[in-house]
């Protein structure tokens, strides 16, 4: 590809530099718009001290003195008392116990299944297996001589 040359191709001449041209303003009227020069930020004095404020005197308002109790001009009579009659004691119940006591000590009996209720007693489980332990009790008859 290296004996290949292009023919009639030439690069374009450069151009001379010019010079950069000035901002153009925004005309309105007869006069055109400048820019807004900043101004210079007005400070206020944070250090000045305020003038004193002359305290308030308290609402000073004096107790009113409470009236003085009159004496009765009536001796009150003594009232009578009523009686509160004395409550009767009530007849002792007479109570009999008969103490009992069980040796009646059932078997608890623990069974191994799995989710479909299979025996799984001294056999190997696979691992992650549902395991239910269903503890049984036998029932209890009511009069038993134990």
């Amino acid at each position: 590809n290296t004996d290949i040359k292009a023919s009639g191709l030439l690069p374009a001449p450069p151009v001379a530099p010019t010079a950069p041209t000035p901002p153009k303003y925004k005309v309105t009227g007869n006069n055109p718009e400048e820019p807004v020069k900043p101004t210079e930020p007005t400070y206020e004095d944070t250090t000045a001290p305020t003038p004193p404020v002359e305290p308030t005197k308290p609402i000073i308002v004096e107790p009113v003195k409470p009236t003085e109790p009159t004496k009765p001009t009536e001796v009150p009579k003594p009232g009578t008392v009523d009686e509160v009659p004395i409550p009767t004691v009530p007849a002792q119940l007479e109570v009999k116990v008969h103490p009992n006591t069980y040796s009646s000590h059932p078997t608890i009996q623990k069974e191994v299944t799995n989710d479909a209720g299979e025996d799984l007693s001294n056999a190997l489980v696979p691992k992650g297996s549902t395991v239910k332990y269903p503890l049984q009790l036998p029932t209890l008859t009511a009069g038993r001589p134990e």
